[in-house]
């Protein structure tokens, strides 16, 4: 498996919980990631290397645009040197086809290119990345070198591969460990009192802080709340490029002692039970797997309707659109204040497409099975 690197994310997350589970006295797993600082421990280096997994570290250089093409060449040396059956590219851009060009002619008999992503906010720090994903689909790239497509949903094998080949994509749902989030009263009383939260109704988000899952709007929304709510507060769990503009934007709107910014280093699965409702306001979702951990957390989640509709397992989820602004926003926020958390039922515990071990049942299927074509 090859991904960009084992630090906290949802692609990362999601391929950890994978390893976890899938058979391997049937298969050797290696993972490889690219990395700036070797010497350092990856955040999920240990949890890969407890599942059996070896994990190889390719320097990708100290300059990102020189680091761009020389970790291909160093996947390409690696991969002609240590043969492997299945290369399997975990990622979100069309450019991420150039690490099945590095793989291909390596003896590969499988090259998998998996799309985690739907779409990127166009920004200064952004669009250089974006001409080479619209350039890299446009030439079809992926077809040329890659024998099998994945995605976690169909909007993102539209962004990775394009529309015509959504039909030809092989869907693995974005799994998760059910019951590691379901709502625990003493987890809820614990962390409240570790984030000091005790007294504070408490918007919630989870997530890598970058523009693409807007944040920054939550503060403005978390400012209208509390004209109206005053015991309001806004927790976001995540680390990223974001986090600097969230503060200020919180500073600049007087709401700043209201917004608490916490990394990796807390227990993501019980922070959920600090929370009263689950808001999500993202630009765009390759899938949303933060909405289904917290519907099985009992929480009632306003997301945007960027998010796939079969991130509803509750019937529950509340899909509005970002052209309602702030006030729509913080209205339906309002309205739900007071709720009783979810009740679940242990049929939608028992739903095969949440469910880690489903995601790992598929993937194995296709290692196994031969190519797609």
């Amino acid at each position: 498996m090859i991904m960009y690197s084992l630090d906290p994310g949802g692609i990362e997350s999601f391929v950890v919980n994978l390893i976890e589970h899938l058979n391997l006295s049937k298969m050797q797993v290696d993972v490889c990631i690219f990395n700036k600082r070797q010497e350092e421990k990856a955040f999920y280096e240990d949890r890969v290397l407890a599942a059996g997994v070896r994990v190889i570290k390719l320097w990708e250089g100290k300059n990102h645009y020189i680091g761009y093409f020389s970790r291909r060449k160093w996947l390409r040396k690696y991969l002609k040197q240590n043969r492997y059956d299945i290369v399997h590219i975990h990622g979100g851009f069309a450019d991420d086809a150039l690490d099945c060009l590095a793989a291909h002619g390596c003896g590969a008999e499988r090259i998998i290119l998996h799309s985690h992503m739907a779409g990127l906010k166009l920004s200064r720090q952004t669009w250089v990345q974006l001409a080479l994903h619209y350039a890299m689909r446009a030439l079809h790239v992926a077809n040329l070198f890659a024998t099998d497509y994945f995605a976690c949903s169909k909007e993102a094998a539209a962004w990775m591969f394009g529309a015509r080949c959504v039909d030809r994509t092989r869907l693995i749902p974005n799994g998760i460990v059910a019951e590691d989030f379901l709502y625990s009263e003493s987890d809820r009383q614990a962390y409240r009192r570790l984030l000091q939260l005790e007294d504070f109704f408490v918007i919630g988000n989870v997530g890598r802080l970058s523009g693409e899952k807007n944040q920054i709007f939550l503060v403005e929304i978390l400012c209208r709340i509390l004209q109206d709510k005053n015991n309001c507060c806004l927790l976001i769990l995540g680390e990223g490029e974001e986090k600097k503009n969230i503060e200020e934007r919180a500073v600049a709107l007087g709401v700043a002692d209201r917004v608490k910014i916490v990394d990796n280093r807390y227990d993501v699965r019980r922070c959920y039970q600090a929370m009263d409702v689950f808001v999500m306001p993202s630009l765009v979702e390759g899938f949303g797997i933060a909405c289904i951990e917290a519907q099985i957390s009992g929480l009632k989640c306003i997301v945007s309707d960027r998010l796939p509709e079969t991130t509803n397992i509750t019937g529950t989820v509340s899909y509005l659109s970002l052209e309602q602004q702030a006030d729509g926003w913080a209205e339906e926020i309002l309205r739900v204040c007071g709720s009783k958390r979810l009740a679940l039922s242990a049929e939608i515990l028992k739903d095969a497409d949440i469910r880690i071990e489903h995601s790992a049942h598929l993937v194995e299927e296709y290692y196994y099975a031969g190519s797609m074509e």
